[in-house]
């Protein structure tokens, strides 16, 4: 029964990933016959928390954060590719900080999940400075006005706990208590 429950999780977790990145394929579709920059929506986040949620799995939602943003780059050209690695990094801080802070306080999911974007948007820019500073990339810092990011963020966390609560979180507090 172990093994079939395993497989189970496996598939649960392919099919899961396979839909993430399908759809990856298809944001700039959506971008273009939408009223608003999808991007703004922060859809890699999304897609990521989708996947961490669906598969409940860590390991997952590392591989997730650290190829979302790279497949997205192979397939459609955006981003650039320095700026997918600073994504990249940025998503795979947001799941470290996410589940690190939760494993320790237990507090409420939603709260620790805005802390940990506030934290990776920080490591975000902070590397995003490096990068142009020694031209890897160019452009402004700060691209997407603050307000319209704290916005997302709300939006994010808003769907993440209306999520979070169907899906049962008890999955992130197995290790903690084993």
């Amino acid at each position: 029964m172990v093994a079939k429950t395993s497989n189970i999780s496996l598939l649960k977790i392919f099919l899961t990933d396979a839909v993430i990145l399908a759809l990856v394929y298809f944001i700039p579709a959506f971008s273009h016959v939408s009223v608003i920059p999808v991007y703004l929506l922060d859809p890699m986040r999304i897609l990521l928390l989708t996947g961490f949620l669906f598969s409940r799995s860590e390991p997952n939602a590392y591989l997730l954060a650290l190829t979302i943003p790279l497949i997205s780059t192979l397939i459609t050209g955006h981003p650039v590719f320095y700026k997918a690695i600073l994504i990249s990094i940025e998503l795979a801080a947001n799941v470290f900080l996410f589940v690190s802070i939760f494993k320790k306080t237990s507090r409420f999911a939603p709260v620790v999940l805005l802390v940990s974007i506030i934290l990776s948007k920080i490591i975000y820019y902070t590397l995003k400075f490096f990068f142009i500073k020694i031209n890897l990339i160019d452009g402004a810092l700060i691209t997407t006005d603050l307000l319209t990011q704290g916005i997302t963020i709300t939006i994010v966390v808003i769907l993440f706990s209306l999520s979070y609560k169907k899906l049962n979180p008890s999955f992130l507090l197995r290790s903690k208590n084993e």
